[in-house]
């Protein structure tokens, strides 16, 4: 739990950064066309679903089968 809090700051951090990286590099790029599409391109950073806040899953709660009793999908190994 505290590295998953822990991780969410830092990555509001990371994109506090990257919002004032963006404004100098509008600024530094504003006559080099190809520089600035180079830039929004590397900006947008793809990443995967966030998970949901889910309840936690109670000690004396059974766990359901085909799950780890974690939070979080549970997909098929094949």
């Amino acid at each position: 739990m505290a590295a998953r809090a822990e991780l969410q700051e830092v990555s509001e951090d990371v994109l506090q950064l990257v919002g004032m990286m963006d404004g100098i590099n509008r600024y530094r790029f504003r006559n080099q066309p190809r520089m600035l599409v180079a830039w929004e391109t590397a900006k947008h950073v793809v990443t995967g679903p966030q998970p949901k806040a889910e309840a936690p899953v109670s000690p004396t709660q059974p766990v359901q089968p085909g799950t780890t009793g974690q939070a979080g999908e549970v997909k098929p190994a094949a």
